[in-house]
């Protein structure tokens, strides 16, 4: 039972911080994200971050066809699709995928089986 304890308080305290932050620098943790006032009083956060070589019209066509039949989630697909989400990456820029719009929902599942699994979109400015 001890070993148990003592593996959970490692986690707790020095995994999940970690994890919660990927690839995040210390200021783009503390700093103020768009969407943040979305949930003005969250119960939680997490800010996890990659660096890309490239200007921001050249990432936003892959950012618009982010969810489930349509991009995937540029992840591991096999994770996903373990537990049945039928996640299929894109691997080009689809044009009929180009036309989101903020309030549009991403599903994060099938259809025919997590029906209600989606997140709305709330985009920032590719510009900006």
């Amino acid at each position: 039972m001890f070993g148990v304890v003592l593996l959970g308080t490692v986690y707790w305290v020095l995994v999940r911080p970690r994890m919660l932050n990927w690839g995040a620098t210390p200021a783009e943790v503390s700093r103020s994200l768009p969407g943040d006032d979305l949930l003005p009083n969250a119960d939680a956060e997490s800010t996890m971050a990659i660096t890309i070589d490239a200007p921001p019209d050249a990432i936003w066509p892959w950012l618009r066809q982010l969810g489930q039949e349509q991009g995937g989630f540029y992840s591991y697909e096999w994770a996903e699709n373990l537990v049945g989400l039928d996640i299929h990456n894109a691997e080009r820029i689809i044009p009929d995928w180009q036309t989101l719009k903020i309030g549009d929902a991403v599903r994060l599942g099938r259809a025919d089986r997590r029906n209600d699994d989606t997140t709305a979109r709330s985009l920032a400015d590719p510009s900006a």
